[in-house]
């Protein structure tokens, strides 16, 4: 169930893409059922590589286990940095925004130190991985992630931005 609602995210999300220009627009093709065709076989092959490399890094690099500790570790800065931001600008919007929240029915309980409380546990974890030698290299491997692809963003998006 989460391997095939993760092919269907990510498949879309590649579509998406496309749709945007930010990818080949091969990734747009649909089938008769409205299947974006492409994103959809590479992330099946991706899944792939991962199963294969699952089953064969063990064999040659003894620190590997489980290529999905390795994988996952590698994520999780990542994937950290969307709930960062809005956490952040939660806090942000309701200092600069006060009288927008008088009287809203969905308040968070104990908001702002709701916020604070979560990035405390984000940073904790984040700790705990630099401490743990299982996931220290891919927290890094994550980082360096993290930077290129910013990096490419800020140089693609300059580029789009002058023309």
């Amino acid at each position: 169930s989460a391997l095939n609602s993760g092919i269907f995210s990510s498949s879309r999300m590649l579509y998406t893409l496309a749709l945007n220009k930010e990818l080949s627009p091969k990734f747009l093709k649909l089938s008769k059922h409205h299947v974006p065709t492409l994103p959809v076989l590479a992330m099946s092959g991706g899944i792939l590589i991962g199963i294969v490399l699952n089953a064969l890094l063990p064999l040659f690099w003894r620190g590997s286990s489980s290529v999905f500790v390795l994988v996952y570790s590698a994520s999780t800065l990542p994937g950290m940095v969307p709930w960062f931001v809005i956490l952040i600008s939660q806090i942000k919007f309701k200092r600069d925004n006060p009288n927008l929240l008088e009287g809203h029915p969905f308040k968070m309980p104990w908001a702002p130190y709701t916020n604070y409380f979560a990035i405390a546990m984000l940073v904790l974890t984040l700790v705990y991985m630099v401490i743990n030698p299982e996931t220290r290299i891919p927290l890094l491997i994550g980082l360096a992630f993290l930077l290129v692809m910013s990096v490419v963003f800020f140089i693609t998006h300059h580029k789009s931005a002058k023309q």
